[in-house]
């Protein structure tokens, strides 16, 4: 069984992205993506909300 899990990181001034940016720069997202089970982890830019 797949579970599919959506978050929405919301900021103002770009903070969402330089979120997304010092996850994957940190070395964190490389960690939950060798996760046991882990079968895809991504992050998505909204083209219509630039805060998320």
């Amino acid at each position: 069984m797949a579970i599919t899990i959506n978050v929405r990181y919301t900021g103002t001034g770009g903070q969402a992205r330089a979120f997304a940016r010092e996850m994957a720069s940190s070395g964190t997202v490389s960690i939950i993506r060798e996760e046991p089970g882990n079968l895809r982890y991504e992050y998505y830019v909204s083209l219509e909300d630039p805060k998320r």
